[in-house]
């Protein structure tokens, strides 16, 4: 396309011709300021802001794609150690609803390691382990 266009003449007066209103425009201060209080809009002005807000949109709905499924993966987690909290909290209670130390009884019961208790449970081991021991002997 570009060996299609011509070039432009731009001979010796047209650059006196520009020279001669560039100097007139400078001396008067043109463009001059509005006469009306406010923001002047131009066609291309508003073409510019149309496309910086249409660039805007985009950034905002590509950030928005970018940001759903962290998000989603971080509210997940937060329902799931809210869940674990709760859970725990309920077992403490549990916990704090057991007596601390074990009756006397209960005790007694649990101390396996009692030498009367462990030379009765080695007897009843030999004597079930032999060759004519029955099950019928080893229970009397």
């Amino acid at each position: 396309m570009r060996d299609r266009l011509i070039a432009i003449r731009y001979g010796q007066w047209q650059r006196w011709a520009d020279s001669y209103h560039g100097w007139r425009n400078g001396r008067a201060a043109i463009p001059q300021r509005p006469k009306i209080p406010g923001a002047v809009t131009t066609p291309h002005r508003e073409a510019l802001i149309r496309l910086a807000q249409d660039v805007f949109a985009r950034e905002h709905l590509e950030y928005g794609r970018l940001v759903a499924e962290p998000h989603r993966k971080i509210m997940a987690e937060q329902a799931r150690l809210a869940v674990a909290r709760s859970a725990l909290s309920a077992a403490r209670q549990e916990l704090d609803r057991e007596p601390k130390e074990l009756p006397e009884a209960e005790s007694a019961r649990r101390r396996s390691a009692s030498p009367a208790i462990r030379s009765l449970v080695v007897l009843l081991v030999r004597a079930c382990s032999g060759p004519e021991s029955t099950p019928t002997r080893c229970l009397r």
